[in-house]
């Protein structure tokens, strides 16, 4: 159940960063879920996890309003020792959580790497 769920998830993203998704009826079709399901997700997407995401009439297909992605992932909180490995972006993002591990939030359009492994 949950790798269908992350597959449909997967494939949404990749719709929408592609512009592809066709219009709402089409991309339920895509998905493989009744059209009525996907404004059940399309709502929870936007008013519970605030994804910056709108449809375009003319061109037929969703898309961000902002860069960034849909990830379903599972994310492993950092200790301090971890926390002082972190390379990223430039930015002072990580900053914000102190050294009690890294949460980031939904959408964000940077990617932080740890520079020896886990």
């Amino acid at each position: 159940m949950l790798a269908k769920l992350h597959n449909r998830y997967e494939a949404l993203n990749y719709l929408i960063r592609k512009r592809a998704t066709g219009s709402p009826k089409e991309l339920a079709e895509k998905l493989g879920i009744s059209e009525r399901a996907w404004y059940k997700i399309r709502d929870e997407l936007v008013n519970d996890l605030g994804v910056p995401l709108a449809y375009c009439p003319i061109r037929r297909t969703y898309y961000y309003t902002e860069e960034g992605e849909i990830v379903f992932q599972f994310r492993r909180k950092l200790d301090a020792e971890q926390m002082g490995r972190l390379s990223g972006g430039g930015s002072d993002w990580g900053m914000n959580y102190g050294t009690g591990g890294c949460k980031p939030f939904w959408g964000h359009p940077y990617l932080l790497t740890l520079t020896s492994g886990l």
